[in-house]
């Protein structure tokens, strides 16, 4: 069975539980409670899905997949993982302790896709609302990608979600899980390192910007090397290096999940259901910041590979920004969360149709 099948699949199972979850509610709930009790009770059902689904897939979908799995065969045999980076190290870990210490490859799968909801499980904020906004997460292509292709970043994208919520109250939290973040995946600091700049007013914003965009056009123009003496943006530089000489045959896979970034912000805008409340969203900070926090996956998206990684580090966070002031109102907090799923499930299957890759390899054998 293809990814196509599976998600059409899902999206037919929601269509019809909607439909029963609203029979029910107008029976049962007050009229302006049903759309967040209707989606109180899908979010939780579709995370469940998701859950066992990518846990039963096979190893042979995810273009890493068997390379993570032939990692850990090893590490369960007594390789002790040394030559590798620390990442790969701390992950085999996390899947052996998921695991309760079984070391069995055949487990890879679950024990991955619980790991990364137990990363957001430590974020703060109330149950319903970390339930949406994973269910949303793995209905999306950069959820299906850190479930199942990029095993590290999936772990890191957890834990930087956590970082995230804890930063405006606990700061000495949001500290440990940010480090944990960038040990399993270096991706996570300059990600962070982005999200700090979103936080600057536009003029600043827009001069660091600026600036990025320089930084990585002299890189690609120049020997990574001799930009490295003048500019102290080595790690920046290193993936610039490693990356550009590659062909960018996976560009699509860049639009689509900066696609699904823009899209996601336009999708909470939608679920509005005033024109004073969407001005209201439009002038709040944590969506404000959200956009210049997308907004900075510009300069990188013309780097082959590393720009949708990029992207993939920050649409989790976007999207945790977007839904936050949305989730304030119970029924505006329901609204998004069907706009948001419908536009990420559109880029989804679009993807799942489009790739040859896609189209080629089971997601169930």
């Amino acid at each position: 069975m293809l990814l196509s099948h599976v998600i059409l699949a899902v999206l037919g199972g929601v269509a019809l539980v909607v439909a029963a979850l609203r029979a029910v509610a107008h029976l049962h709930v007050s009229e302006n409670e049903e759309g967040a009790w209707v989606v109180d009770r899908l979010a939780a059902g579709l995370l469940v899905v998701m859950l066992v689904l990518l846990a039963f897939r096979s190893l042979s979908f995810g273009v890493d997949t068997a390379a993570y799995a032939e990692m850990f065969h090893a590490y369960c045999h007594g390789d002790a993982l040394r030559d590798m980076d620390g990442g790969f190290r701390l992950s085999a870990l996390l899947l052996n302790g998921a695991m309760l210490g079984a070391c069995d490859v055949r487990m890879l799968c679950a024990a991955w896709a619980v790991i990364v909801t137990m990363g957001i499980l430590l974020a703060t904020g109330a149950a319903q609302d970390k339930s949406r906004f994973t269910a949303l997460l793995l209905v999306s292509m950069v959820g299906i990608e850190l479930t199942t292709n990029a095993l590290r970043q999936g772990f890191s994208v957890g834990l930087a979600i956590a970082a995230v919520s804890h930063w405006p109250t606990r700061r000495v939290a949001a500290v440990a899980f940010g480090a944990g973040a960038v040990a399993l995946h270096a991706s996570a600091a300059l990600v962070f390192v982005g999200l700090a700049a979103a936080t600057l007013p536009w003029a600043r914003f827009l001069a660091v910007l600026g600036a990025a965009c320089a930084v990585v056009a002299i890189s690609l123009k120049f020997e990574p090397t001799f930009v490295a003496d003048v500019v102290p943006l080595q790690r920046l530089l290193y993936y610039v290096e490693k990356y550009q000489g590659l062909e960018g045959d996976e560009i699509w896979v860049r639009v689509l999940s900066f696609s699904s970034t823009l899209l996601t912000m336009v999708a909470a805008l939608l679920a509005m259901p005033t024109q004073q409340l969407r001005l209201q969203l439009l002038k709040d900070e944590r969506f404000l910041s959200a956009v210049r926090l997308a907004a900075t996956c510009l300069p990188f998206l013309v780097i082959p590979y590393f720009g949708y990684r990029y992207v993939y580090g920050v649409f989790p966070i976007v999207l945790w920004r977007v839904l936050a002031p949305a989730n304030e109102s119970r029924a505006v907090g329901a609204r998004a969360f069907a706009w948001v799923l419908l536009s990420n499930a559109v880029v989804l299957l679009g993807w799942s149709l489009g790739s040859h890759y896609m189209r080629s390899v089971p997601f169930f054998e």
